[in-house]
């Protein structure tokens, strides 16, 4: 009887384990979508994963204090308003 106690006992901490570890995969798993609803959802997003994203409406710049281009800026610019989306600059 001990031995049956001990095999189940092993199956149901794997199985504890396989699902703790199903929903660190999950939740740790990146994004390449915003999230439904109505709140405005922005990205800092410098690979471009979200550049075809409709949802989005903010894009996230970011500019170093030093070695700043207007260029650059113009064209965070123009890439926003081709996505329709507000510049959310740091």
């Amino acid at each position: 009887m001990r031995r049956h106690n001990d095999t189940t006992h092993k199956k149901e901490n794997a199985m504890t384990r396989i699902k703790a570890f199903a929903v660190a995969a999950f939740l740790a798993a990146p994004a390449f979508a915003a999230p439904p609803g109505t709140m405005p959802f922005g990205a800092y997003d410098p690979a471009g994963d979200f550049s075809a994203d409709p949802e989005l409406t903010i894009e996230h710049l970011f500019l170093p204090w030093e070695d700043v281009t207007l260029d650059s800026l113009y064209q965070a610019d123009l890439y926003a308003l081709e996505r329709k989306r507000a510049l959310l600059i740091t």
